[in-house]
């Protein structure tokens, strides 16, 4: 019995700390933010890394949430 609620214990842990609340792009400056967008938008997608590529998709998202939450620091 105790080791099922230390394991119960532990995967509730695990899953209260995966939920971050923006991730490393969401302590980034705005400016950061906004020169990283373009840089991806000036990309040619059939030359990009796939890592690049994530990347670019991370920072797209953060502009979106940026702009649910009145920061629409991504527009043009």
């Amino acid at each position: 019995m105790n080791k099922f609620i230390l394991i119960l214990c532990g995967g509730f842990f695990l899953l209260l700390s995966a939920c971050d609340s923006g991730g490393k792009y969401a302590a980034f400056d705005d400016e950061k933010i906004r020169m990283e967008h373009l840089n991806c938008q000036k990309l040619d997608n059939s030359k990009m890394s796939p890592a690049r590529g994530v990347a670019c998709n991370n920072y797209d998202k953060e502009c979106q949430r940026r702009k649910k939450n009145g920061n629409n620091v991504c527009a043009i």
